[in-house]
């Protein structure tokens, strides 16, 4: 699996190169970079919010729930808050941006709660990630310390990065989870 360092080192040789950088120069500046809030350290996964990891135990818990006998009344946040431990508030927070971007149908009332708007099979990761807010990282303000090549190299980076994991969560659907 290649690694953040081995996507980036081939940038790094070309910025050192056309800059007249030697490479015990650069090391400090992509040290900083790679620690810059938005962007991964090395082994680190790249999509790592609360927002996200909710939305997945929430679609996955409804999901599951929607195979059993509990299809016909829905889940409410504070199930999925109290089996995970998690804050109440946060969890209806995000399963309401699930079903404003249409992951997820809400209804009020004594049966009411969430269920999935469409099939487990026609929801894939990435709609839940989207709908979550998890992909909303903008790093441009705090790489503006940087030279522009750095800048550029972090970008196109980051860009690539992002690419394959959108590839990767659109194949992958909430029927696959369970």
């Amino acid at each position: 699996m290649e690694t953040l360092s081995s996507k980036i080192r081939p940038w790094v040789a070309r910025i050192v190169e056309a800059e007249g950088l030697f490479p015990w120069q650069f090391r400090k500046t992509f040290a900083e970079c790679r620690m810059v809030r938005g962007l991964p350290k090395e082994g680190s996964k790249m999509i790592r919010s609360k927002s996200s990891a909710y939305g997945l135990l929430a679609i996955y818990e409804i999901a599951k729930a929607s195979q059993s006998d509990k299809a016909s009344t829905g889940i409410l946040a504070r199930d999925v808050a109290r089996k995970y431990k998690l804050p109440t508030a946060y969890v209806a927070k995000v399963m309401s941006h699930l079903a404003k971007h249409g992951v997820l149908d809400s209804e009020r009332g004594p049966n009411g709660g969430f269920r999935l708007a469409r099939r487990a099979e026609k929801i894939t990761l990435w709609d839940v990630l989207e709908a979550s807010g998890a992909l909303t990282a903008d790093h441009g303000d705090r790489l503006k310390q940087y030279p522009p090549a750095v800048r550029k190299m972090l970008n196109r980076a980051y860009e690539q990065i992002m690419a394959s994991v959108q590839s990767a969560a659109s194949t992958s659907t909430v029927a696959d989870m369970l």
